[in-house]
Formats: C-alpha cells, sequence, structure tokens
C-alpha cells in the first residue's frame, strides 16, 4: 500500500473543480403547512416535482390519525381536496412509481378490523384504491422503497399483530397490477419500524434497523433475488427504531436521519461499502416518526414532522444538500465484462485518508496503477482501438499514474488528504488499471470514480 501527498493534485484541482458550497440542514419556512404529526408517510412524484404526503397521527387529544393529503413544491405545502381518499391511518408508507405515475400506498393502523390491507394509488389528482385481491396482510411500521429498474415496490416486514418478515413486490404481473411474495434464500429477521431506501446505482434495496425485542443495527441489501446481510466497517449508526431513510441520486448517497434510541438527531450516509456520520453545521431537532423524501430535480432531501420525545408532534420541514460532504461517486463500467475490474474508495474526509481499492485484479499482476485526474469521462473513451475491447477510459489522467502491489487480487492506495476547508467540495477523478491476459492489449480498466472531498 502505498501513499500519496495531495499537494500536487490539489493545486491542478482548485483551478478548474470548484463547486459552490450550501448548507446542509436548512428549516424551511412556508406559508401553509400540514399540521404536527408523527407516523406519516411522503413520496416524491418526479414527474410532478412534487412531494406528497398523507395521513399519520395528530399531536391533540385522543391523538387521531389523519387523512389528509398535502404538496410540497420546494416552496410551500398545499392542501389538496381529492374526491376519494384512503380513510384515517398511520404507521403506513408510500412510494411513488415513475413508470406508471403514480404514488402507491399500503397499510397502516387502525380502522374497524385492525390493520388495513388496502393498496391505493394516487394520479396527482385524486386517490383511486387498487382492486383487491391476493395480496399481503394489513399490516403497521413496514418499509417500502421503489425499485425503478426493474419496475417494482419492494415491502419487507412489519406489524400485523405478529411480526412477519416476508417480502413482497407491487406491480405489473401477467394478470395486471398485484401484490406478489418473493421467497428468497436468506432475509432480514422479522422486525418493524424499519426504514429502506432504493440505491438506484447499485440497484439495491437498503434496510436498516428496527425493533424487534430491542432495537436493531443491522444492514440488508437485496437485489431483486435475495436478501444479503452487509458486513459493516468501521462504523454503523448505533441500533435504533422509527428512523428515515432516503436516497440521493445525485451523490449516490443514502441518507439517514434520527430514530428512537432515546431519541437522536444524528444524520448519516451510506454509499454501499461504509455508512458515515456527517458532521453537520445544522440540524433538526431529535425526532422518530418523522418521513423523508428525495427531490430529484431539486437535489434536496425534505423532511417533515415527527415525534421529538419531550415536547410532543412536530411540524417543521428540513432540507437537506450536503455539498460540503465528501462523496465517492462511481460511474461507468470495468471490463471484462465477465469478471470486472472494480474500483471502491470511502469518501475523501478532511484531514484523513482516502482510500481507494481496486479489486477483481488478475492475481498474476503484481501491482495495479491508479490514474488520477480533474476531469471525469463520461461516457467514457473506448479503448478497442488498442485492443482492451470492452474497456473504457474514465479519466483524463493528467495528473499522473500511481502503483500498488497486488495482493489475493486486489490493490489498495492510500491518499492523504489535508484537514484544510478551502479544499471543501473539490473533485478528483482516479481511474484503475491492471496487467491482463483476456485483452489483446495486455490489460483491462476499472470503473471510474469521482472524489469530492468534504467533511
Amino acid at each position: 500500500m502505498k501513499r500519496l501527498a495531495l499537494g500536487l493534485l490539489v493545486l491542478i484541482s482548485l483551478a478548474v473543480s470548484g463547486i459552490a458550497q450550501t448548507t446542509d440542514w436548512t428549516q424551511i419556512t412556508t406559508a401553509s403547512s400540514p399540521s404536527a404529526r408523527r407516523d406519516h408517510s411522503m413520496a416524491y412524484d418526479s414527474a410532478r416535482g412534487k412531494v406528497v404526503l398523507f395521513g399519520g397521527e395528530d399531536s391533540n387529544p385522543p391523538w387521531m390519525s389523519l387523512n389528509d393529503t398535502w404538496e410540497y413544491d420546494g416552496v410551500t405545502w398545499t392542501q389538496i381536496s381529492p374526491a376519494s381518499s384512503p380513510g384515517i391511518r398511520s404507521g403506513h408508507k408510500m412510494v411513488y412509481d415513475s413508470v406508471r405515475g403514480k404514488v402507491v400506498l399500503f397499510g397502516g393502523c387502525c380502522d374497524a378490523t385492525g390493520f388495513p390491507n388496502d393498496t391505493w394509488e394516487y394520479d396527482g389528482v385524486d386517490w383511486t384504491q387498487a382492486p383487491p385481491g391476493w395480496g399481503p396482510s394489513g399490516r403497521e411500521g413496514h418499509a417500502m422503497v421503489y425499485d425503478s429498474v426493474r419496475g417494482k415496490v419492494v415491502m419487507f416486514g412489519g406489524y400485523d399483530g405478529g411480526f412477519p418478515n416476508d417480502t413482497w413486490e407491487y406491480g405489473h404481473t401477467p394478470n395486471g397490477v398485484y401484490w406478489t411474495q418473493v421467497t428468497t434464500a436468506s432475509s432480514p429477521s422479522a422486525r418493524y419500524l424499519h426504514a429502506m431506501a432504493y440505491d438506484s446505482a447499485r440497484q439495491k434495496v437498503v434496510l436498516f434497523g428496527g425493533f424487534r425485542a430491542g432495537n436493531l443495527n443491522d444492514t440488508w441489501e437485496y437485489d431483486g433475488v435475495n436478501w444479503t446481510q452487509i458486513s459493516i466497517w468501521p462504523f454503523s449508526p448505533s441500533a435504533r427504531r422509527q428512523h428515515a431513510m432516503a436516497y440521493d441520486s445525485a451523490r449516490q448517497k443514502v441518507v439517514m436521519f434520527g430514530g428512537n434510541v432515546g431519541v437522536v438527531n444524528d444524520t448519516w450516509e451510506y454509499d454501499g461499502v461504509y455508512w458515515w456520520q456527517i458532521s453537520t453545521t445544522s440540524s433538526p431537532s431529535t425526532r422518530e416518526a418523522h418521513a423523508m423524501a428525495y427531490d430529484s430535480v431539486r437535489g434536496k432531501v425534505v423532511m417533515f414532522g415527527g415525534y421529538d420525545g419531550v415536547t410532543g408532534n412536530l411540524h417543521d420541514t428540513w432540507e437537506y444538500d450536503c455539498t460540503t460532504c465528501a462523496t465517492s461517486i462511481a460511474y461507468g463500467s470495468g471490463c471484462p465484462t465477465a469478471q470486472p475490474l472494480a474500483l471502491n474508495s470511502n469518501p475523501p474526509v478532511l484531514g484523513t485518508n482516502w482510500l481507494l481499492t481496486a479489486s477483481s485484479v488478475d492475481p498474476a499482476s503484481p501491482f495495479c496503477l491508479f490514474w488520477f485526474g480533474v476531469t471525469a469521462l463520461n461516457p467514457g473513451v473506448d479503448l478497442s482501438f488498442i485492443g482492451a475491447t470492452g474497456c473504457f477510459a474514465y479519466t483524463n489522467a493528467n495528473i499522473g499514474a500511481f502503483s500498488a502491489p497486488v495482493t489475493s487480487g486486489s490493490g489498495t492506495f492510500t491518499v492523504s488528504v489535508p484537514n484544510n476547508s478551502a479544499l471543501l467540495a473539490y473533485a478528483l477523478t482516479v481511474q484503475a488499471s491492471a496487467a491482463s491476459n483476456s485483452t489483446a492489449a495486455g490489460f483491462v480498466t476499472s470503473n471510474g470514480l469521482t472524489g469530492v472531498l468534504g467533511y
């Protein structure tokens, strides 16, 4: 493993890679707002550019559930008066089906029978109940996401009088749009009050925490076929329930806030390899049972309400936009197709080491090269003209190449990042290559990676 001081790299990046800084969490003052509540749900309608909120439990005795519909456009909240609506409920979940242009709602608590198992869809004008049929049991405290690659709503767990650990998908089937139970070889344990987000870059559902005979802090991923528990090192959020998560597709990070571990207000991000706690300059107060959604047009995570454990339910609106946070963004793909060379890294945090790891290296290769530049090539430059079929150049590599020895099929290169706030939000691009007999050129390349320096 080799170590590189960033002096030369920084001098080059300062000249060309500046990005404006913004505050991380910002409280938004709106002309109107939903009432204080907890256990509501939100989803972002990307076609109309609106965050949609429904229901929850209000803050006034006897703490009745609600069935009001609100929309947030980044400026203010507007209450919608649809002709029909789901019944009052809390603890339900909603996602946005971008293929069908519908917000999908399932379950919650409570109606005359206990836990409703009805499915509703909202098109921006009205709510429509989906035809009843075979589907999940009625429940609350479950988690749902929308898998935009496979066009499926994915649901896991919850509380229906017991603790099911079942996985369901909702979407097109040969007979129409229905729920289908998925049998997986492995699965998270039974739980409720957990949270999930869909990582569209890696095409994985990410699940964290929840409650079952105590709070949990395990991380799982679902790829549409099976659940895999992720071994998190060196950091993990503490065990918690009733937290909220959303996926920031611009920065390729799952963002998590708050939850009940005594009720906290910590912010965490997950990049598919590491969980990192984010030190924010401002922050919402402690809370649980809040709701979050990612506004992909404005690049903001939007949060509303929750319960703070002291004064009661809340009705504040916050937005999270962390351009001062260190970010590691992968793009493109390695070669060869059968076993591509892969490049991963932790975020380049100021004052720490940025670890870049190339994996799936041909063990016969004694070393691999890490090519640094200041310009990302995306799409990449096809290298088939020199015999490297299926390989692409993803960085201009104008800083240079540095070698690292290969051990057990991987090579790691360490960059020492100065603790200098003047470097915030500057970007470097990097790509790995290694000798291989799989191409006529005698080498293979990895995916590209952009590291944005930050906290």
